[in-house]
């Protein structure tokens, strides 16, 4: 019982790591992408030289669009911390 005991501990341990990881990995992927995004973004005014009002709406789209990737992103976080909590009920 208390090998199980230790091997459920380094499980959790693992798991919140794992976690960390994810959610290290997921902002640096966001930065990546908004500032691919802002370069071609900048590119297509430069090209095309854009109106102001344009601009402002593509602004707000890309603002937008930080917020769903957020939001998406806490799901995300929530659904597998009820996964964790589910597969830790298992076991009680």
């Amino acid at each position: 019982m208390a090998h199980f005991h230790f091997v459920h501990l380094v499980f959790i341990r693992f798991v919140k790591k794992k976690e960390e990881f994810y959610l290290i990995l997921l902002k640096i992927l966001l930065k990546v992408e908004n500032h691919d995004r802002e370069i071609e973004r900048l590119h297509r005014i430069h090209d095309n030289d854009r109106s102001g009002d344009l601009i402002k709406l593509e602004a707000k789209l890309k603002n937008n669009e930080k917020i769903i990737s957020h939001q998406n992103a806490q799901v995300n976080k929530k659904y597998f911390l009820f996964i964790l909590i589910k597969y830790y009920s298992l076991f009680k």
